[in-house]
């Protein structure tokens, strides 16, 4: 296994795996009482999708795109960890954003290589045809 499919992986794994922390946290182990559970699923969750399809498709232009939003579920890690009742999810948003960020990182810049030597090699096919 190459280390850009790791990195593919570790995206991956960033990404399901705060779907499912986020999904958890808000709907059954610490629900809301102020606003409704589907209000703050949507606003924490939701924007997770975005970049999923291009993710699973292995597009490096959305991975990119994808360690912003990382930064985003880090900092929100970062106050669960100071808060004193969310420690331990805070510990586990905070990994999984940072396994988002640095898999999609070495994806997009691994693929984007790739991609390039592949482009490389066809005009330097071209030229000598």
């Amino acid at each position: 296994m190459d280390r850009r499919t790791l990195a593919w992986g570790l995206a991956l794994f960033g990404l399901f795996g705060l779907m499912a922390a986020l999904t958890l946290w808000h709907a059954w182990i610490a629900p809301p009482r102020e606003l409704p559970r589907a209000l703050l699923l949507i606003v924490t969750v939701g924007p997770l999708f975005l970049p999923m399809r291009g993710l699973l498709h292995g597009r490096p232009r959305t991975a990119a795109w994808a360690t912003f939003l990382a930064l985003f579920y880090f900092i929100a890690g970062i106050d669960h960890i100071a808060t004193p009742g969310a420690r331990a999810f805070g510990w586990v948003e905070t990994l999984l954003a940072l396994c988002l960020f640095l898999g999609s990182m070495f994806y997009a810049r691994l693929e984007g290589r790739r991609r390039r030597r592949i482009i490389e090699q066809a005009r330097s096919n071209q030229a000598d045809d």
